[in-house]
């Protein structure tokens, strides 16, 4: 399947950058259903057929009007988004159902169904029970009781609701007018009863008229743009977008970190959608190297002992004896980190973010997205840079040449930021400081983002292993290196890198490195310390 896909997707990034007319978008789309699927499905043979459809419609577009493959491509998406759901397995699980009684956690969002007249929520007594003692709870006791259980267990949102189909007035139940009868006279809001503002009275169509009029509280334009699209037969393109003008892309830094750090995992996340479960330890006997690492970085703004005695509480440490050997651990590795600094001459509160992004609030270490220019079209990077100091940036890892260059993003980007700033990176395992030159920020980062959109959708193999053959363009080195890896012969293989193995074929070692040094010699030219 996975094979399957990434011939699709080898077949779309070559035509990525067309700009073609209707007819051959129309044989580029069928070719692709044609051979490369069979239907033996319902859902299958639904979705087939939606991309014919969507194929067919679009005749009614002018024929000899060019579009770019991004516009068709995400007409195409809207289109079936709109005509077909899918459940990611992250969400499975999201929404749990309860009877009132067995209602006893937290949650964030509750729904409460079925509270008209005839539910069983609220049942009437028996005739005959009025005459037992009033001490005695009842029926109707613990059904109130377990409702306000359940509004107190709410965290953010709770939504009460009941159906009427007969479209007759509504009735509610007695335990949902009690609970509006309190709020009523005992709260207002902007001098409005609390049920005014608070009850919300839908029609039975999702399309019904009321929920697209303007003078209506419900009305909202993108549900309306939405319906337009679901009931128009034809794919909504914009004629002015498949002229040649190029409109900025909006780049988060964060994603190029993730992709510089681990390519192939970025490859599977980003790409192919695919997310493997972590590997969680017991965490009765011991916590995981995450939830340590979490626990140590959080120590810039909090005391260690303040955080454990927080976690402590919470039971998130081991248990018994072994929530000690844990604690002396995390001291022992927190103490080193301090000794470290101090070394290198740093503490724990000199480190700051920077966020590139005007709306940042805190003016002083905010500052506008960096905008870059390749081949006219201009991208936009926007998010932070973390754990910086005026000495230079933080790395709590060892020193080597891949750990350098993952991280040349983040020294390109506070290039210039300030003239206090130093232009080195500190690796805080090695107790080592890293100074480079004076560095073009614009041609360093311009050569980092085209090797990124060049591999954003296919994979890159610069991972830590084979980085210094690769940098040093050796092909005896690089093939004993994919031997090793391929043969599970190193020290630590990644588990999406595993999971590469076992699903696709050894790299080409030519086409590692004819791709590769195209792409990273640039970037490493820019920093003569990396040669």
């Amino acid at each position: 399947m996975i094979k399957v896909f990434s011939k699709i997707e080898k077949i779309i990034f070559e035509n990525m950058k067309a700009v073609e007319t209707i007819e051959y978008w129309q044989k580029f789309f069928n070719g692709i259903v044609d051979e490369n699927f069979e239907i033996d499905q319902s859902v299958d043979i639904e979705v087939h057929n939606e991309i014919k459809n969507f194929v067919s419609s679009l005749n009614e577009v002018i024929k000899d009007e060019k579009f770019h493959f991004e516009e068709i491509f995400y007409s195409l998406e809207e289109h079936l988004k709109n005509k077909t759901f899918s459940i990611n397995k992250n969400q499975i699980g999201a929404i749990e159902f309860f009877s009132l009684k067995n209602f006893k956690q937290n949650k964030k969002i509750v729904f409460i169904l079925g509270l008209d007249e005839k539910s069983d929520i609220y049942k009437k007594e028996n005739s005959l029970n009025i005459i037992k003692l009033n001490d005695i709870a009842n029926e109707q006791d613990n059904q109130r009781s377990s409702f306000l259980r359940v509004i107190l267990l709410t965290e953010n949102k709770l939504i009460l609701s009941l159906e009427n189909k007969n479209q007759s007035e509504y009735a509610f139940s007695i335990i949902l007018k009690e609970l509006l009868s309190y709020l009523d006279n005992n709260f207002l809001i902007n001098n409005e009863k609390f049920s005014k503002l608070n009850i919300f009275y839908h029609p039975l169509l999702s399309i019904d008229k009321k929920y697209f009029s303007k003078g209506n509280r419900h009305f909202m334009k993108i549900y309306f743009e939405a319906a337009q699209k679901y009931y128009c037969n034809c794919p909504v393109l914009n004629k002015s977008k498949a002229v040649t003008n190029e409109i900025d892309t909006l780049i988060k830094i964060s994603d190029i970190r993730k992709f510089l750090k681990n390519p192939i995992k970025y490859y599977f996340q980003n790409v192919l959608k695919i997310y493997l479960e972590e590997e969680i330890g017991d965490t009765e006997l011991a916590l995981s190297y995450l939830d340590k690492y979490k626990i140590l970085e959080d120590t810039k703004d909090y005391e260690l002992e303040n955080i454990l005695n927080f976690l402590e509480k919470k039971s998130h440490l081991p248990v018994g004896p072994f929530s000690q050997i844990e604690k002396e651990n995390l001291k022992k590795q927190y103490d080193l980190q301090l000794e470290n600094l101090n070394y290198l001459n740093l503490k724990k509160h000199d480190f700051f973010t920077i966020d590139f992004n005007s709306k940042v609030s805190d003016y002083e270490k905010s500052f506008d997205p960096i905008i870059i220019d390749i081949e006219g079209k201009s991208y936009v990077l926007t998010g932070s840079v973390e754990n910086i100091s005026y000495k230079g940036i933080l790395q709590n890892s060892e020193m080597d040449y891949f750990n350098i260059f993952k991280n040349v993003l983040d020294i390109s980007l506070v290039k210039d930021i300030s003239d206090k700033f130093q232009n080195n990176l500190i690796f805080l395992k090695s107790k080592k400081i890293k100074t480079f030159s004076d560095i073009n920020r614009n041609e360093s980062l311009k050569n980092i983002l085209i090797y990124y959109i060049k591999f954003s959708k296919r994979p890159s193999f610069l991972i830590h292993n084979w980085f210094n053959p690769i940098l040093k363009n050796n092909r005896e080195l690089l093939s004993k290196a994919v031997d090793n890896t391929f043969s599970y012969k190193d020290n630590f293989i990644d588990p999406y890198m595993k999971l590469y193995i076992d699903t696709f074929e050894k790299p080409e070692l030519a086409e590692i490195l004819n791709d590769l040094q195209r792409y990273v010699k640039p970037i490493c030219d820019v920093f003569p310390e990396m040669k």
